[in-house]
């Protein structure tokens, strides 16, 4: 009779266990697709000019002195004086399809968008086979948001040259664009007159609950990561500030040593393969539930994927998009003057948040909470804003089909899923954590079920993954249904380690 009594009891627990977990709150969005963008600088090529006569061998090779002069003073950065050199050649030469396109970069670089569209498209109306003018082309086309003729652009690169230095990344580049095409493709959200609110909320909307603010930051130490610069920290703190200010204090911050209780924690990589695209230098992680964001992971890289060395500018402006996504902000702007907007421009020019980022800020955090409950996030739509054959969006792709399972019952599928995405990223914690929470239910199954041996591999496998994690609550809960299995299997000094390790979790809280 006492063990029937005690065995309803944690039946009891393991069926509230099994409701939490059905609703999965864990359930992984990625978003903070911002593109890194570098202008090619070319060597010159003889065969874009006609040498059959004295003059015109004169010239070339006056031409060729003069690119060749402009290709080293913008790789030293003294862009106004490398501009002259090509227009000077251009001079010589109208034809020179080489100087075109990197005359056509120096306007880029100094966000002369317009100007440089014009003398990227005349280097491939003079020469169509220059894989490099098509890549410039799209990049200028992507920078000022032209997205479906970027992609075009890049293609033709593509055709061109398959194999080439800039292939992989072009590649990653066109699959993220073509997912922001079709992400966008539906009926729009109206934006209000002085904000993006509706592109920002595209696939729907989450925001932190006031009743968390000030929000709790933890930035990891990032000495031990090459290429990081201690006034990486100050520049980020310095964006959150500028997000805090602009949002006329609806969102505020305080910073905190402990990454446990952290609503929001930062860190650095010098890995672009950790991006969802090779060609970004960030991304946010946002774990919504349904009260809102419940946690906000934010990976800054600290080297440009371009290969250029990370400029303040560069992560102030990568800084500022990616706590946009951290707080809300999960779509893009169409404007490329707005924090939000999808791409880097290729100079490295200074940034700050802009009155139309204020306003979207302050219009999120002043909806009524009816409105925003009314329009619950659209994961699946979501999941195309990242380059599908990244292993970070195998991996957010993974995990979101083990929440599909996990919510319509079928469990051995979510551990499937689950496990498939732990060899993708083993050091991945919220694939860890939900992994263990699978197996932790799988577990609870097993019990009810009576069948011990499955239910103790399920929580043998499960405590070790949960014991790694933030959520400790959840680690004590699992410890607890093991203990009370253990003490029913007659198995009493294992379920009185396990006691042991829960009076002691218990007492640090």
């Amino acid at each position: 009779m006492h063990l029937q009594t005690e065995s309803r009891v944690i039946l009891g627990k393991m069926k509230r266990r099994q409701t939490e977990l059905r609703e999965w709150r864990r359930l992984w969005t990625i978003l903070g697709v911002l593109l890194c963008l570098q202008p090619m600088r070319l060597a010159a090529q003889a065969e874009s000019l006609d040498l059959s006569t004295s003059a015109g061998r004169d010239k070339f090779n006056q031409a060729v002195k003069l690119h060749n002069e402009g290709v080293l003073l913008f790789e030293k950065q003294d862009y106004a004086v490398a501009q002259q050199k090509f227009k000077d050649a251009l001079a010589l030469n109208p034809d020179f399809a080489e100087a075109h396109c990197n005359y056509g970069n120096t306007l880029m670089n100094s966000g002369q968008y317009e100007e440089a569209l014009s003398e990227f498209k005349r280097a491939t109306e003079l020469k169509p086979s220059l894989s490099v003018a098509w890549e410039d082309l799209g990049t200028c086309f992507q920078t000022v948001g032209k997205t479906p003729d970027a992609v075009e652009a890049y293609k033709k690169y593509l055709s061109i040259d398959p194999a080439g230095q800039h292939a992989s990344k072009i590649r990653s580049t066109v699959a993220l664009l073509e997912n922001e095409i079709k992400r966008t493709s539906n009926s729009l959200v109206s934006n209000g007159p002085n904000d993006y609110l509706g592109d920002a909320t595209q696939n729907g909307m989450t925001r932190w609950s006031p009743d968390l603010m000030p929000l709790k930051v933890y930035i990891k130490n990032g000495a031990a990561v090459p290429n990081f610069r201690p006034e990486f920290v100050d520049i980020l703190k310095q964006a959150f500030a500028d997000w805090s200010q602009g949002s006329s204090g609806k969102v505020t911050f305080v910073f905190t040593d402990d990454e446990n209780s952290a609503n929001i924690v930062c860190s650095w990589t010098n890995n672009p393969k950790e991006m969802m695209s090779s060609a970004e230098g960030g991304h946010a992680m946002v774990i919504p539930d349904a009260q809102g964001i419940l946690k906000s992971i934010v990976i800054l890289l600290t080297v440009n994927p371009s290969g250029a060395v990370v400029t303040e500018k560069f992560a102030r402006r990568v800084d500022l998009h990616e706590i946009g996504h951290a707080l809300g902000l999960l779509g893009h702007s169409k404007n490329p003057d707005d924090i939000m907007f999808s791409s880097l421009p290729p100079g490295d020019l200074d940034c700050a948040l802009n009155e139309r980022d204020k306003n979207t800020i302050i219009a999120l955090y002043s909806c009524d909470p009816s409105k925003v409950a009314s329009r619950p996030l659209d994961v699946s739509r979501l999941m195309m804003s990242g380059d599908p054959t990244s292993t970070v969006m195998r991996t957010v792709k993974l995990n979101a089909e083990a929440s599909e399972a996990m919510k319509n019952k079928s469990f051995a599928i979510a551990v499937a899923k689950l496990e498939e995405a732990h060899k993708l990223d083993p050091s991945n914690q919220i694939i860890n954590s939900n992994l263990g929470s699978a197996y932790a239910n799988c577990a609870v199954i097993a019990f009810m079920l009576r069948n011990f041996p499955q239910a103790d591999k399920y929580f043998s496998q499960a405590l070790p993954l949960l014991e790694k994690g933030t959520n400790k609550a959840n680690y004590l809960a699992v410890l607890k249904n093991y203990c009370s299995m253990l003490r029913l299997t007659q198995r009493a000094s294992e379920a009185d380690k396990i006691s042991k390790r829960i009076k002691a979790l218990e007492s640090k809280n």
